[in-house]
């Protein structure tokens, strides 16, 4: 009994495929436009449906480094300004 307990507790812990690429997708909002996120929901969500989490999640990451590195030079072409 405590076996099914703790298997039943751990698949409510469990989050699917959409939410777990949501979660991720939220972390471009900061380095974006809500235009361009909206952009990258729909890709994303495209890839997972036709190829799978595991595509869809790296097109998420290599999105935010892109979007990451393009605000760090953004931030030091402006303090080089100043």
């Amino acid at each position: 009994m405590k076996s099914l307990t703790r298997q039943l507790q751990g698949q409510a812990g469990q989050k699917t495929s959409e939410e777990k690429l949501a979660a991720l997708l939220d972390t471009l909002k900061q380095y974006c436009s809500g235009e361009e996120f909206d952009r990258f929901c729909i890709e994303a969500f495209q890839i997972l449906a036709t190829t799978g989490f595991k595509e869809a999640r790296s097109f998420v990451i290599e999105s935010h480094d892109q979007l990451h590195a393009q605000s760090k030079e953004l931030e030091q072409e402006v303090a080089e300004t100043e």
